[in-house]
C-alpha cells in the first residue's frame, strides 16, 4: 500500500509539471526581443505554472536550466558565448545570428526540445548539440517551421523526431560524430534534408568515414532527401568494426532523392 501511494504521488507530481509547464527556477524570455547570453533578458519562475511575479535573472541559462522562449518573443543566439540549457520549449521564435555555412550550436542537456513556435530558418545556422542519452524533438511548429542547420550528438544517444523538421547544413547535416546513435522518426512525422544536406555516420559520404560509430536509423514516419543539382545523400558506409542498420517499417517511407551509399570497406550495413 505504501509503495502504491508513493507511485501515485510521483505520478501526480509528474502530471502537474506537464500541465503547468514551467516550474520554480525555470527561465523564460522577459521581453519581445532577447539575446540568449544576456542575463537581464530572462526572467525566473517563482510560482509553478505562471510567470507572474517572476524575477529578473542575473545569470544566463546553464546546462541544468529549463528554458522557455515565450510567445511573442524573438530570441537570438549570438555568434559567441556558451549557449546551453536542460529542456527547451519554444512558443515564440528562436534564431541565431549565423548563416548555414557557420553552424551555431545550442547545447541541449535534457530530454526534450519542444517547438510550438519557430526554430531557426531556411538560411539560419542554428544547430543542436545533444548531451543526453535520450532526447526527443517534438511539438507543432508554426508556419515558420522547425529548421535545424546541423544535428550533432555529443554522447552516445537515442534521438527521436516526433515533429516535422528540416535539416539545412550543406554536408553531413545529421551524423553520429563518432558516437553510437539511434535515430527514430515517429509515425506521421517527416524529416526533410534540404539540397546538399546529407544523413551519414561521419562527415563525408565519399567513402567510409574516418571515425566509425554504430548507427541505427528507424523510420516509422518519413525521411525525405532532395534530388537535383545539389542532391541530398544517405550514406550507410561505416568503418571496419562498426555497423549501420536501416529499418523502414510498415508505416515508414524513405524518399531517396538521389543516392544511397554503402561502401564495402566497412563493417556490415543492414537494411
Amino acid at each position: 500500500m505504501k509503495q502504491a501511494l508513493q507511485i501515485l504521488i510521483l505520478t501526480l507530481i509528474l502530471a502537474a509539471k506537464t500541465i503547468l509547464g514551467q516550474v520554480v527556477g525555470d527561465y523564460g524570455t522577459g521581453s519581445t526581443t532577447a539575446t540568449w547570453t544576456t542575463p537581464s533578458h530572462w526572467i525566473i519562475c517563482v510560482s509553478p505554472g505562471t510567470w507572474a511575479g517572476a524575477t529578473v535573472a542575473t545569470l544566463a541559462p546553464s546546462a541544468t536550466t529549463n528554458c522557455f522562449i515565450r510567445s511573442g518573443c524573438t530570441a537570438t543566439v549570438p555568434a559567441s558565448g556558451t549557449v546551453e540549457c536542460n529542456n527547451l520549449t519554444v512558443t515564440g521564435a528562436l534564431v541565431s545570428s549565423n548563416g548555414i555555412g557557420s553552424p551555431r550550436f545550442l547545447n541541449i542537456n535534457g530530454t526534450n526540445v519542444t517547438v510550438n513556435g519557430s526554430f531557426g530558418g531556411p538560411a539560419d545556422g542554428l544547430s543542436l548539440n545533444i548531451y543526453n542519452s535520450n532526447t526527443t524533438l517534438t511539438g507543432t511548429p508554426n508556419p515558420s517551421g522547425f529548421y535545424i542547420c546541423r544535428l550533432q550528438p555529443q554522447v552516445a544517444t537515442s534521438i527521436t523526431f516526433n515533429v516535422n523538421c528540416y535539416i539545412t547544413f550543406v554536408g553531413s547535416g545529421i551524423y553520429c560524430n563518432g558516437l553510437a546513435t539511434t535515430y527514430t522518426i515517429n509515425v506521421g512525422k517527416t524529416v526533410s534534408l534540404k539540397p546538399g544536406s546529407n544523413f551519414a555516420v561521419g562527415t563525408t559520404v565519399a567513402g567510409d568515414p574516418a571515425t566509425g560509430a554504430n548507427m541505427n536509423l528507424d523510420i516509422y514516419g518519413t525521411l525525405t532527401l532532395q534530388s537535383g543539382v545539389s542532391p541530398s545523400v544517405i550514406s550507410l558506409a561505416n568503418k571496419s568494426g562498426f555497423t549501420t542498420n536501416l529499418h523502414v517499417y510498415g508505416t515508414g517511407t524513405l524518399n531517396c532523392g538521389n543516392s544511397m551509399y554503402a561502401y564495402s570497406n566497412g563493417s556490415a550495413s543492414a537494411i
